[in-house]
């Protein structure tokens, strides 16, 4: 071989780029596996796909701020995946049949954990999987940190937090609750006692500002305010409730008052409403709730009567950042207002309760922050390490959850080589976005609406808003993936740039470089088309194994053979349930002795593939396919239907008979039940 072909070759083997959902992700789950098997119904799988990087899937799948959706490549054909919504619905729908296994302790290496929050129970969960034996001490009753004390159940419902951890903890994990270091136990015992400890304390205490008037009634921070509604509170702070912030935090708090029975609540905050840092959806939620928002204003000090809140005076924001994007708030001081309230919530930040680590060896800066280094997740104490918002400051659950995964590997490579080494930076990149005329090809389908509460029905109760999918509406959104980068790739060995592979594409994908074809992974629609019609079998589909079907196929047979009477087996397209063909599926309870089998697309179903079922012993076979102009794949559906002409024509040449294969095009005034039982009499 030529370097060019050399070349040409080393290219077309190489890892294609990641999907940018799961590039994106902070902990690099493979949404697009999961959401493929979700697709093909194959939940518990789909579970243990998204279980291999994020060990809490139902909060996280509530939660999350979804950043492989911000970067899905459908967005640019219609809307993203609803990829969160997906995990929720594959983690709710699994539910207890989920089971965990334990994982025996071959390690007699011992590791404490302070903290049970996100990133402490996650590094808990992996060392605890390889054989480490691991405590973790928690100063509150339950675990589960900030998910468990600062997220309210209309978000996440407990019981779901309590699920995750329980599975997290089946592994090996023993926690003891209620422990406070410092108050319980001492830090310096525990390091004596462990040969590795880790700091995840979280961010437990909450910020107020000094401002004049402080000190009056009817002031709290919102890390309290939160803690004491998940632990039973039901009276609102006051009538006229205002909620200083512009986050998601903030939004919590906001939403929770009004639940409580305030008849007002004001957030009001430093920026303007473009720069608020709450997530759009958060705030338009709240808005819908009743929620006023009161943007541009900065505390100047707090208004009282008889020894009590009763207004807040602010200065008029002129800017919030400085031309450098630095966070340098500049004032109006001449434009002031007052905003009546006889409560104010402070959301403007958290911090760590370190007082444990006095005198422990482990530094603090001047501020009292954990000193920490980010590349090796250690602390200044040999043996001691940080992961979580006590180390990286606040953030996202999911950031949290990657960072419990680096202690984890951070401790485990101390163990292995006793001392402490800089961590890999295993960033993926991301296939580039759809070019605009690959855009134009592909099929546009509506996202599914997530259905919730109507504002009303939340009022003055705390169940939660969004309601989760139905197993057809999860479905029909698996279905609307792309597939990105899990698409043809060609083995350059058997490859002869025959063209065939060019004409039958309907994405314009392939092309010849050199001696052989190349497909380009920003292009490819993964619809399978090239496989089964190259006649060197030079190609394969990253997506699916080639086996598959016929495995599919040998179960049904068995599955089939248990009863009496002719076996039909009927193959139907997994993209159909979007137009109806699974309604082929109903049609089937009433029929006898017929099985189905559901597949990407009958277009990449080989002649081989097809007489295959004959020859394992199927007295009839009917194809169900889009209808016309409805083909997920552009031209599947005809393809299929050549197909099925030449090889009607071979069985009749060898006694089977034509009728006993028949091709079935679904559209929207058929009547399944009359066409599986014309099939089933052929």
């Amino acid at each position: 071989m030529d370097n060019k072909n050399a070349e040409l070759k080393a290219e077309t083997f190489s890892d294609s780029p990641a999907p940018p959902c799961k590039a994106a992700c902070p902990v690099n789950t493979d949404a697009q596996r999961y959401v493929s098997l979700i697709a093909q119904e194959r939940y518990v799988e789909a579970l243990e796909v998204i279980m291999e990087n994020n060990p809490f899937p139902g909060s996280i799948g509530r939660i999350c701020f979804h950043p492989c959706e911000s970067n899905c490549r459908r967005r640019l054909v219609d809307q993203p995946i609803s990829i969160c919504s997906l995990k929720r619905f594959v983690t709710d729908k699994v539910g207890d049949a989920y089971k965990p296994k334990f994982v025996v302790k071959t390690n007699d290496k011992t590791i404490g954990i302070i903290g049970a929050g996100p990133s402490g129970l996650t590094a808990a969960h992996d060392l605890a999987r390889v054989g480490y034996q691991v405590t973790i001490v928690e100063a509150k009753p339950e675990a589960g940190g900030m998910l468990r004390h600062g997220i309210l159940s209309y978000r996440l419902p407990k019981d779901i937090l309590r699920r995750d951890i329980a599975n997290i903890l089946a592994v090996g994990i023993e926690l003891q609750t209620g422990v406070k270091v410092g108050q319980d136990v001492i830090f310096s015992d525990l390091r004596e006692k462990y040969d590795v400890l880790l700091i995840a304390v979280g961010l437990s205490s909450g910020f107020s500002l000094p401002l004049p008037g402080a000190d009056l009634e009817g002031i709290d921070n919102a890390v309290s305010f939160l803690d004491s509604v998940n632990y039973g509170r039901t009276q609102a702070p006051g009538d006229e409730v205002i909620v200083i912030g512009g986050g998601n935090v903030a939004v919590d708090v906001a939403r929770a008052v009004r639940r409580l029975g305030s008849k007002k609540v004001k957030m009001v905050c430093l920026e303007s409403p473009g720069e608020m840092p709450a997530h759009d959806w958060e705030l338009a939620a709240a808005a819908a709730e009743g929620v006023e928002m009161h943007c541009s204003l900065g505390p100047h000090r707090i208004i009282g009567a008889n020894g009590r809140v009763s207004g807040l005076e602010f200065k008029e924001v002129a800017c919030v950042f400085d031309e450098d994007g630095r966070f340098n708030p500049k004032f109006n001081e001449d434009e002031r207002s007052v905003i009546s309230g006889d409560a104010i919530i402070f959301s403007i930040g958290q911090r760590s309760e370190l007082s444990f680590l006095k005198d422990s060896g482990v530094a603090l800066d001047d501020r009292g922050r954990l000193v920490f280094d980010a590349k090796t997740m250690a602390t200044s104490l040999p043996g001691v390490f940080a992961t979580g918002e006590v180390a990286g400051g606040p953030g996202a659950a999911i950031t949290a959850i990657a960072g419990g995964h680096l202690a984890a590997k951070a401790i485990i490579s101390f163990f292995d080589t006793g001392c402490i080494k800089h961590l890999s930076n295993e960033e993926l990149s991301a296939v580039a976005d759809i070019p605009e005329a690959t855009r134009k090809l592909i099929m546009t389908s509506k996202r599914q609406k997530m259905p919730t509460l109507s504002p009303e029905a939340r009022q003055e109760n705390f169940n939660e808003v969004e309601l989760g999918f139905d197993s057809d509406s999860a479905i029909r959104e698996a279905l609307r993936c792309l597939n990105c980068t899990a698409g043809a790739v060609v083995d350059n060995n058997k490859c002869v740039a025959c063209l065939t592979c060019v004409r039958v594409c309907p994405y314009n994908v392939p092309e010849i470089k050199g001696s052989i074809a190349y497909m380009d992974p920003v292009l490819c629609q993964s619809c399978g088309i090239c496989v089964t019609e190259c006649p060197a079998n030079a190609i394969k589909v990253r997506l699916t194994d080639e086996s598959e079907y016929e495995q599919l196929l040998i179960k049904a047979m068995s599955e089939a053979k248990k009863s009496a009477g002719a076996i039909t087996i009927g193959i139907t397209c997994q993209y159909g349930h979007i137009w109806g063909v699974d309604r082929v599926a109903d049609a089937v309870n009433d029929a006898s002795n017929v099985k189905l089998i559901r597949v990407l697309c009958p277009g990449r179903l080989s002649a081989n593939d097809i007489l295959k079922a004959f020859e394992v012993g199927a007295d009839q076979v009917f194809i169900t396919v889009c209808a016309k102009d409805y083909c997920h794949f552009k031209t599947g559906n005809e393809r299929i239907d050549k197909k099925i002409g030449y090889l009607r024509d071979i069985l009749d040449a060898v006694g089977i008979g034509a009728d006993r294969l028949e091709l079935i095009n679904i559209a929207g005034d058929t009547s399944i039940k009359e066409l599986v039982a014309d099939a089933a009499k052929i």
